[in-house]
């Protein structure tokens, strides 16, 4: 006798979604595209381009660097363009090409130190910060689209055994932190 009863309610409930699923159905949708608007406003909500339209293309000349960190600025610039590439609809191109110019600084590194061993005294934990001054342009007019000024971004490495991670490591998680970051400030400053 059961299991008659629940075959006659999923037939019941068969019967009333192929009734009223496709009229509930297009209402759901309905009041989901009403909640969308193409303006910007305190919701942080946008519908339309993430990036600037107006520009196809972009040119990263190498980073400049003003420490004594060599190879850093090809690391970062590196970084950078492969994130331009990967998450922007904008073509990195020669700089006689480029609607727009990406240029920055490294102006320091520091690596700091969070927590040493308690046996020897080593550095267990240091957090390896890169700051950078950058700045995105339009190629013919000169003007700023975004510029940021100490900017910094870091990222934890363990020198001490069993890990032994090498400042590289840290410098190369750093440079795509970096990358990661100028491009999501290219698209929320739009």
């Amino acid at each position: 006798m059961t299991r008659i009863s629940i075959l006659n309610v999923g037939r019941r409930a068969a019967r009333l979604w192929a009734r009223l699923g496709v009229p509930v159905m297009v209402l759901a949708l309905a009041g989901v595209g009403g909640c969308a608007s193409d303006r910007d406003d305190d919701t942080g909500y946008h519908v339309g381009e993430l990036f600037p339209v107006q520009y196809r293309t972009v040119t990263v000349p190498i980073f400049a660097n003003e420490t004594l960190y060599t190879g850093l600025e090809r690391t970062v610039t590196d970084a950078v363009i492969k994130e331009i590439q990967s998450r922007t609809p904008y073509l990195v191109v020669d700089s006689d090409q480029a609607d727009t110019v990406l240029e920055a600084t490294i102006q320091g590194v520091e690596k700091r130190r969070l927590s040493n061993q308690r046996r020897t005294g080593l550095s267990q934990e240091l957090m390896y910060t890169v700051t950078i001054d950058f700045s995105w342009t339009e190629s013919r007019t000169g003007r700023v689209i975004v510029e940021r000024r100490q900017f910094e971004t870091g990222d934890l490495y363990i020198p001490s055994s069993p890990v032994g991670e090498m400042p590289d490591l840290a410098a190369f998680a750093v440079a795509d932190e970096i990358g990661r970051d100028v491009v999501d400030l290219m698209v929320s400053t739009w």
